[in-house]
């Protein structure tokens, strides 16, 4: 009996000196950057990181609502949106003018991966004719002009533009008032890649806003020719 006390006592050290090697740095979550420590504890850190900055982008997209942007000379933008300001008040501006901003080319662009939608949503485009929205023919969307986008509280959205007509006429299209969210079976088909296009977007307009991204000035003088009034479908009023 006095044999096998003594070899319990033995080895009873050798089974709790793992757990006091590493019990200060794990029972708080945090890890002792001096020690060596398995693979998954540094992952965890990066992780902790990223989740941080997704809580920094939500914070700021609740500071603006952009709600109608419109393209005024090709240059320019008026843009309808509220914002929070600094007391905690919430503020509208309708139309606020920005004609001395010129765009950016990343905005531009943003603007221009809209018009395949804007095409198909007003018929101009035939579904068929898209085999790909992804990579689809740059010829079809040639002849679209994107001039303005209205969001609906979130909810829905309407793209306006002109297309150049087979008698090289420009017509000014509205397409029809379009929900963000759809059953996959009657809704549109392109509807997620709308959706990330119009997220794009709108984080290139709150930059425009906010002065973080501009466009220069062209060179030359610039010269203005009178535009058509657009309008909007009657679901966005």
């Amino acid at each position: 009996m006095a044999t096998k006390k003594a070899a319990a006592k033995k080895t009873k050290p050798e089974e709790t000196a793992p757990l006091s090697e590493f019990q200060d740095t794990t029972k708080t979550g945090r890890v002792d950057p001096g020690a060596e420590q398995p693979e998954g504890k540094k992952s965890r850190k990066k992780v902790d990181l990223s989740d941080d900055t997704k809580q920094a982008k939500k914070a700021h997209k609740l500071q603006v609502s952009i709600e109608k942007i419109k393209v005024v000379h090709d240059h320019f933008l008026t843009i309808t949106y509220s914002r929070v300001e600094k007391d905690g008040t919430q503020s509208h501006y309708n139309a606020a003018s920005f004609t001395d901003r010129y765009m950016h080319q990343d905005l531009r662009s943003a603007l221009h991966d809209l018009k395949i939608h804007l095409g198909l949503l007003s018929g101009f485009i035939k579904l068929k004719e898209v085999k790909s929205i992804q990579n689809y023919d740059a010829e079809l969307v040639k002849r679209f002009t994107m001039t303005g986008v209205s969001i609906k509280a979130n909810e829905g959205v309407v793209l306006t533009g002109h297309v150049r007509t087979e008698l090289k006429k420009v017509t000014i299209i509205n397409a029809p008032y379009t929900l963000l969210e759809q059953n996959d079976l009657t809704g549109y088909k392109h509807l997620d890649d709308l959706n990330e296009k119009l997220t794009a977007l709108v984080q290139e307009v709150e930059a425009y806003l906010e002065a973080k991204k501009v466009g220069q000035e062209p060179r030359g003088k610039l010269e203005f020719e009178e535009e058509p009034e657009d309008t909007y479908a009657e679901e966005d009023r």
